[in-house]
């Protein structure tokens, strides 16, 4: 069995390293919008996939008081 907390750990150590990780999330969340419907789907997915990737990691170890 995997252990998940050993890849939360390196996911959160990457983001807080300023690493490729935080990198590919950033360089996502900045596509611009577009006019073709299409293309406006495909990235609206792509960066709501990216959120659900890193939310829980961020909210795992960063909790909300």
């Amino acid at each position: 069995m995997f252990n998940t907390d050993y890849l939360y750990f390196v996911v959160l150590q990457e983001l807080c390293g300023g690493g490729v990780i935080l990198q590919l999330v950033q360089n996502t969340l900045k596509l611009p919008e577009h006019d073709d419907p299409r293309l406006a789907c495909v990235v609206d997915r792509l960066k709501s996939e990216v959120l659900s990737i890193v939310s829980p990691i961020m909210c795992r170890h960063y909790p909300h008081k």
